[in-house]
């Protein structure tokens, strides 16, 4: 079996892909960063910390655009109703690199994962509709729950220092906080 955590660069995700490589050691696992290049300068510190605290495979993907690139190709802004960016530059690099990772292991059976936690269970809900074609879990939403704060508590036993953005109250460590 295939591990792939979408490893966004937030804490989620890396508590996320930690209880992976627990329950399922690294060997097959994949930590798939998609970069949208307007990134804080304090997570491409984070990123190789935490992909190297956990274990795995780290993959960094990026098409060559920002999200001020799309917002002009699509001649629309970006905004809390639409999100054409994060589909663009996020998930749509994602899942095809996850399309053609499958279609290369075909003989393997293959988990996504996302940094979706317990408060937020219906993303994972919404990310399964939108893609029946994978399976997609979320290990925060699985017991023991965590708050904000336990996670942090575990980034800081681990030896690493919490990105920036979090320090400056921001709610997100990727697409600039």
């Amino acid at each position: 079996m295939k591990h792939i955590v979408s490893f966004s660069g937030g804490l989620g995700s890396w508590m996320a892909a930690k209880r992976v490589a627990e329950k399922y050691g690294s060997d097959d696992l994949y930590l798939v960063f998609t970069d949208v290049l307007i990134e804080d300068e304090d997570l491409y510190r984070f990123l190789p910390e935490a992909a190297a605290n956990v274990g795995g495979t780290f993959v960094h993907l990026t098409d060559g655009r920002d999200p001020w690139d799309v917002f002009r190709e699509k001649r629309y802004m970006g905004n809390t109703r639409t999100a054409h960016c994060s589909e663009e530059l996020k998930s749509s690099p994602f899942y095809q690199w996850v399309d053609e990772f499958i279609a290369a292991n075909s003989d393997e059976e293959v988990v996504l994962y996302l940094g979706i936690d317990w408060s937020e269970s219906h993303r994972l809900d919404n990310a399964r509709k939108r893609r029946p074609e994978y399976r997609i879990e979320a290990p925060l939403c699985d017991k023991p729950l965590l708050s904000d704060a336990q996670i942090k508590l575990e980034l800081h036993a681990s030896g690493i220092e919490l990105p920036k953005l979090y320090k400056m109250g921001f709610s997100h460590n990727n697409c600039g906080g």
